[in-house]
């Protein structure tokens, strides 16, 4: 943040209990946000203490529930910006069900289940940016790319040997996967188009799935209910 000579407060909030995030949200300002995960988990489903699917609730619920509880404080320090961390895997789905977002109903996919989680963050900037119009809060998803890290290590059987080879020649550094996440953040393009979904710092169409307005406030009233959030109010 040196060319802007902005300084970034970085805080740990627990993954699971509701309460241990809104007891992170009592700063008087804030400027930037960012939310988002990437974690992948067990090829059979499993669920939180809050009977949450693990995936949907690590990658999306739990952002989704910092987001909102941080929004009233954003909108009162604006300008300021929220920026998604989402994967180009939603661009797999093809369509979801938003009422079954917990993946109860049919057969389990841990792919599918990681691809929907990206898709609902990338819903839930979209929907966010509708939400937060005129309010000087700019709402942007990005995508980092294949960031090399422990969850590539895939076996030790020889395929998995030969996959992990394959991925750590393709994977980004961590600095390197942190750029278009930065540029979402400080540059002006970021602050201009809200709802915008970049890769490789660059805007990025979206698929008529995840530009689709009405599935994305949907989604966003869903994961209210899954989370335990009463609609949010920005008046």
């Amino acid at each position: 943040m040196t060319s802007t000579g902005d300084n970034i407060i970085i805080c740990l909030c627990a993954s699971s209990p509701a309460a241990a995030i809104t007891a992170t949200t009592g700063n008087t300002q804030t400027g930037l946000a960012g939310a988002g995960g990437g974690a992948r988990r067990s090829p059979s489903r499993t669920v939180t203490a809050e009977d949450l699917e693990v995936t949907l609730a690590s990658n999306h619920l739990g952002h989704f529930l910092l987001v909102n509880l941080l929004l009233g404080l954003m909108v009162k320090s604006h300008p300021c910006r929220v920026i998604v961390k989402a994967s180009s895997a939603h661009y797999l789905l093809s369509s979801i069900n938003p009422k079954d977002l917990n993946l109860r109903r049919g057969r389990y996919r841990a792919l599918a289940a990681y691809s929907l989680s990206q898709l609902c963050n990338v819903l839930m900037a979209t929907n966010l940016a509708h939400l937060t119009a005129g309010t000087g809060v700019a709402v942007s998803s990005a995508c980092p790319g294949i960031v090399w890290g422990e969850p590539y290590l895939c076996g030790q059987g020889v395929l998995a040997r030969l996959c992990t080879a394959f991925l750590y020649c393709v994977a980004r550094t961590p600095e390197e996967g942190a750029q278009t996440l930065v540029h979402a953040a400080v540059s002006r393009q970021g602050a201009e188009l809200s709802g915008a979904f970049f890769t490789n710092c660059t805007e990025t169409k979206l698929t008529g799935l995840a530009a689709d307005a009405g599935l994305a406030k949907k989604v966003w009233e869903v994961s209210e209910g899954l989370v335990g959030l009463l609609p949010p109010d920005y008046a």
